[in-house]
């Protein structure tokens, strides 16, 4: 990463990064890169120490970086083939020990094999954004990822016109790197 930054120049103008060229890739499910409309890079925040001074306190910074979760909002397929994968990611958090839900249609659903670890199947996931000649530029790796939050798919027979169902999901995660494309 240090090679990345040390790299930058600020002496030249810069074309604005845009928003729309990215791509997304979670190694588990490969269906789930194809729907990503949205995604973003989570804030990150650096604790700071205080400690008492009779004049003022002083301010120091801390020993841990505090992640916020990483946020996707994706194209429901018209089988439901990403809600299900990642229902299912979820559901295997629910029952560490084992489970009758963890039968083989699960582990299909999954892509493991029999024998894979599935009490906490973690992927590191990734964010690339590309360039305006659709260069990857770096790629963010969410280390340790796994789905914490699938939001509602709502239906309605009122919805006028051709109209889709999109999914937000929410990924916690141990760390973020940032490392060269490629």
């Amino acid at each position: 990463m240090s090679d990345i930054i040390s790299q930058a120049s600020y002496n030249r103008p810069q074309l604005g990064l845009k928003p729309q060229k990215f791509y997304f890739i979670v190694p588990m499910f490969p269906d789930v890169t194809f729907s990503v409309q949205e995604a973003n890079i989570p804030a990150v925040t650096l604790g700071v120490a205080s400690y008492d001074n009779p004049m003022q306190d002083v301010q120091l910074p801390g020993e841990k970086l505090h992640y916020q979760p990483l946020q996707l909002r994706l194209m429901v397929d018209e089988q439901l083939k990403t809600y299900i994968e990642l229902y299912g990611w979820m559901r295997r958090f629910a029952f560490p020990n084992g489970h009758p839900d963890l039968s083989t249609a699960a582990l299909a659903t999954a892509r493991l094999r029999p024998g894979d670890d599935v009490s906490m199947p973690m992927s590191d996931v990734s964010l690339v954004p590309l360039d305006s000649n659709n260069n990857p530029i770096v790629q963010f790796t969410f280390r340790g990822a796994f789905p914490i939050a699938l939001g509602e798919l709502k239906f309605d027979t009122t919805e006028e016109g051709q109209s889709y169902l999109y999914l937000d999901v929410e990924f916690a995660y141990t760390y973020m790197t940032i490392d060269a494309a490629g």
